[in-house]
């Protein structure tokens, strides 16, 4: 079964991004129709300049990224991207 139960505004999308640095990726992303980021580099923020971004980017910060872990926290990804706003990062935890 699915991780997260369906919602979707539109078509969805993958993309890996390869060859980009982060900064390059946000701006892709924003370009190609994508309004958050979920990404586990807890050093982003240190590596961009936040008051800039070009979406919203959600940081997952669990004990590894193995996946039993990451799926831990799916709750609070879930209530954090219901009142997320563009243009910031947010950090969930469990």
């Amino acid at each position: 079964g699915a991780i997260w139960p369906a919602r979707r505004s539109g078509r969805p999308a993958k993309w890996d991004g390869s060859g980009c640095g982060s900064g390059d990726l946000l701006k892709a992303a924003a370009q190609g129709g994508f309004v958050v980021m979920i990404t586990t580099d807890q050093n982003l923020r240190f590596q961009q300049h936040l008051p800039s971004l070009p979406l919203a980017v959600m940081v997952l910060c669990a004990r590894s990224n193995r996946l039993a872990d990451l799926v831990a926290l799916v709750p609070q990804v879930t209530e954090a991207l219901l009142t997320l706003q563009p243009c910031t990062l947010v950090e969930v935890r469990a």
